[in-house]
């Protein structure tokens, strides 16, 4: 029956969509599963938080990075529908002045990172040879590439179409987790973050490859006004709530894992890391798929009517809810045995508190994601993103005031959790008001 109801609102395109970031989703859940064990018996406990630690840097520091790549590919996206093919083709090289910023972001923060951290720290005190200039050069590149690549994200997909641009980066999770660990058994620290770079290295080459052959060739051209200032202004106006969101994410993941990171030893880093793994970030990619669904289900209501919005949004809630009784039942019965057959390493011993507060604060995540679907679908969800990110820097704040007067690890879960609480019951509040508003009209 619910598929009957959902299937009235998808094309034949959208279902190729959802499937191919099925197939996304998968392959990083397998990934997941199967990359740590691997590289811990391999490389063992430090090298591997050390590798987590200083690609936090890079979450860290897109805090601050200007978000417009998925807002360049909805302005192309509805050019393109309505035959506005000199418009497409503007916006998507006014973006570039927004890369070239971003770059310089990216630079800054990395150089004052650099000198901010003490890299002879207990976390890198026993890896030998490291040359903490040449992976912070090695960490700049990469962040360029990642960069320059999220630049022809638009032109690659702005058709609606993104299965190849999903084999692109699915090709490349394959590849950049099989360069390390090939690398951390032929070679010490430094040459392991060297084959990750290598890795982006050939997905730039790929993406430009598709990007200039095919039918991209005759989409695109150098305009004669090549800095419009009218569109570099409204990309950056509608970057702003997408700008918030990237903040958000990054302050509750990268920043909490920096936290744990400087405050607590290695050991500790990487069971956090692990245990989120399984128990945050699996069940936020499954899920993930039936958000990214109900983007487009609520996207296709804006020429018809926004008072299907309560009975869709009830479908969906539904199988969240399903979905997260599973999860959470699963977890607490079958929780650790599972992870103690994944990570068989003696110094990482499970811990039945943490993942009780991850599966908590990802099952708020994941309802909250639920509940905001059709204001982000319909564009109309700033308040909701400024809310929350407002929540999240008043949790990393008192997280870190804590830190420095009593590091007990419990007292950021509360903290965190106590947060994404808040914040859902807020949505609600707002969500229930939407609700009544469009049901007057």
């Amino acid at each position: 029956m619910i598929n009957k109801k959902l299937k009235k609102y998808f094309s034949y395109e959208l279902f190729e969509n959802v499937k191919s970031y099925s197939f996304v989703a998968f392959t990083q859940i397998v990934i997941q599963i199967f990359f740590p064990p691997i590289i811990l018996m391999i490389w063992g406990v430090k090298n591997y938080a050390a590798l987590i630690y200083l690609f936090s840097f890079i979450s860290i520091t897109s805090l601050i990075l200007i978000p417009i790549t998925e807002v360049v590919r909805l302005e192309m996206t509805k050019a393109y529908a309505n035959k506005k093919y000199e418009y497409v083709n503007d916006v998507f090289f006014n973006s570039l002045i927004w890369k070239g910023l971003n770059i310089i972001i990216i630079s800054g923060s990395l150089i004052i990172l650099k000198n901010s951290i003490n890299f002879s720290s207990s976390l890198f005190s026993e890896i030998n040879n490291i040359n903490i200039n040449i992976l912070f050069l090695i960490l700049v590149l990469n962040a360029y590439f990642d960069v320059f690549i999220s630049f022809f994200y638009p032109a690659l997909t702005f058709q609606g179409k993104i299965k190849l641009w999903n084999n692109i980066e699915i090709s490349y999770e394959i590849i950049s987790k099989l360069a390390i660990i090939t690398s951390a058994i032929l070679f010490e620290f430094n040459y392991v973050i060297f084959f990750y770079f290598l890795s982006n290295v050939l997905r730039f080459v790929i993406v430009i490859y598709f990007y200039y052959s095919g039918n991209f060739k005759n989409n695109f051209y150098i305009p004669k006004k090549l800095f419009n200032t009218e569109i570099i202004k409204k990309i950056f106006y509608l970057s702003t709530t997408y700008f918030f969101e990237r903040i958000t994410f990054n302050i509750k993941n990268g920043g909490f894992i920096f936290l744990v990171g400087t405050y607590f030893n290695a050991t500790t880093l990487l069971l956090i890391s692990t245990m989120k793994t399984i128990f945050y970030f699996f069940p936020m990619r499954i899920s993930s798929i039936l958000n990214f669904s109900s983007y487009i289900n609520f996207s296709k209501l804006k020429f018809n009517s926004y008072k299907k919005i309560s009975l869709i949004q009830k479908i969906y809630l539904r199988l969240i809810l399903s979905f997260l009784f599973f999860f959470i039942a699963g977890s607490v019965l079958l929780g650790k045995l599972f992870y103690e057959f994944w990570i068989r390493n003696n110094e990482m011993i499970f811990d039945y508190k943490i993942m009780l507060f991850l599966i908590t604060e990802t099952s708020i995540i994941i309802l909250f994601n639920t509940i905001i679907a059709p204001f982000k679908s319909l564009n109309k969800f700033f308040n909701i993103t400024a809310i929350d990110l407002f929540n999240s820097l008043i949790a990393f704040i008192l997280c870190f005031s804590l830190l420095n007067t009593n590091p007990n690890l419990y007292h950021l879960f509360f903290i965190t959790v106590g947060m994404c609480l808040l914040n859902l019951i807020i949505t609600i509040s707002l969500y229930k008001n939407y609700l009544n508003n469009i049901n007057e009209k």
